[in-house]
């Protein structure tokens, strides 16, 4: 699954994952390879993903949106900050 993280004038993160870990309004959501298409509100906090090589690593994350893709492709896009 690929991930991309974006911040309004640069790129935080992109590459391939097998995990993420995100705060929603609703709660907490994990997205795993072949996740149902997505777009939801990310609220500020942590986001933890998981990479190809199995490493856990965390980004602080000031919100904004997340885009699940059929393709397995998870895109973040951060809110002005």
């Amino acid at each position: 699954m690929r991930l991309s993280i974006y911040l309004i004038q640069s790129t935080l993160f992109q590459g391939e994952v097998k995990s993420v870990t995100l705060g929603t309004p609703q709660g907490q959501i994990t997205v795993l390879h072949d996740h149902e298409p997505l777009i939801s509100l990310v609220e500020y906090g942590d986001v933890w993903y998981v990479d190809a090589e199995g490493e856990r690593h965390k980004i602080s994350f000031p919100g904004g949106i997340v885009e699940v893709h059929p393709s397995s492709e998870v895109v973040l896009l951060a809110k002005e900050i």
